[in-house]
């Protein structure tokens, strides 16, 4: 999403279809043929995008963004990879929490930045006592970061949605009541720029094609019926959920490039995202 933004992932349990849903791969068997670790984000998930969340199709079921999210909604984890985001995580943080009813679970994941973000997040802490850091040694990619904080919300929180988001601003935190409104009825939500509704902010126009070509390829080479690929959950993971039988929606975001701090995609990134789905494509061809 875009501002404090909720990254693609959401979920939530569903009476009689609670072997389907992410919130309790932690617990539960997964579906026949699935393995737990294929359902969460690959270790070389490596494109720094926007959102995962409860897949809603705006075409039949029009989001609204509620101003109140109400008391009903179950409690909230947020998973937010961070590297060197000092200037950014604070607000983040802030906005996050004066927009949720009851205090949220905000996990960062900080692959050792050096500007002081630990820092700021400890003292963060110290407010909100839900805030959980987990430090790691170096740069170790932003899709094992995504997996890793998905498990610890899975094993140490009781949360009925798991939310993911960048650090940056590019996802919007006022996004988030809507995509949680969708989330209603469906087992995952893909936060997208390319369903009707979606938009992207501040991108170059090269860095708009490449973005465009990945996904139709994507929605082409492996027949998702998705308009949105490129995102902290990934193409595995996207077929794993769709194969195991998760109800899925579309969400439109608005995806705002970056203004403080600098961005950690580059041309490694990208051609190590080409070469992954280049692997899993020769995966499902050959079997």
């Amino acid at each position: 999403m875009g501002g404090s933004s909720v990254k693609g992932l959401t979920a939530r349990p569903h009476s009689g279809t609670a072997d389907l849903d992410p919130s309790h791969l932690g617990e539960m068997s997964p579906p026949t043929g699935i393995s737990v670790d294929g359902l969460l984000p690959a270790q070389d998930s490596t494109l720094e995008t926007f959102e995962t969340g409860a897949l809603i199709d705006p075409a039949t079921n029009p989001a609204s963004a509620p101003p109140d999210l109400g008391s009903s909604v179950p409690p909230i984890a947020i998973v937010i990879p961070t590297l060197n985001e000092n200037g950014n995580v604070p607000r983040l943080v802030n906005e996050l929490e004066s927009l949720m009813p009851q205090e949220p679970e905000i996990i960062i994941v900080d692959d050792g930045s050096s500007d002081g973000t630990p820092d700021s997040v400890l003292k963060l802490r110290a407010q909100f006592p839900r805030i959980h850091l987990i430090q790691r040694n170096g740069r170790k990619g932003i899709g094992s970061a995504v997996r890793e904080g998905i498990q610890f919300a899975l094993a140490n929180t009781a949360s009925g949605y798991i939310v993911t988001m960048d650090a940056d601003g590019s996802h919007n935190p006022d996004e988030l009541p809507g995509l949680l409104a969708a989330a209603r009825g469906v087992d995952f939500v893909q936060g997208s720029r390319y369903v009707e509704g979606g938009a992207i902010r501040g991108w170059p126009p090269l860095r708009r094609l490449l973005s465009i070509v990945g996904n139709n390829a994507c929605r082409i080479l492996f027949q998702t019926g998705f308009h949105e690929h490129t995102t902290f959950w990934g193409v595995r993971s996207l077929l794993e959920s769709l194969g195991a039988g998760f109800r899925t929606l579309e969400f439109p975001i608005t995806f705002v490039e970056r203004t403080n701090g600098k961005s950690k995609l580059g041309i490694r990134e990208i051609g190590g995202w080409i070469a992954s789905v280049a692997r899993l494509f020769v995966r499902d061809r050959g079997s």
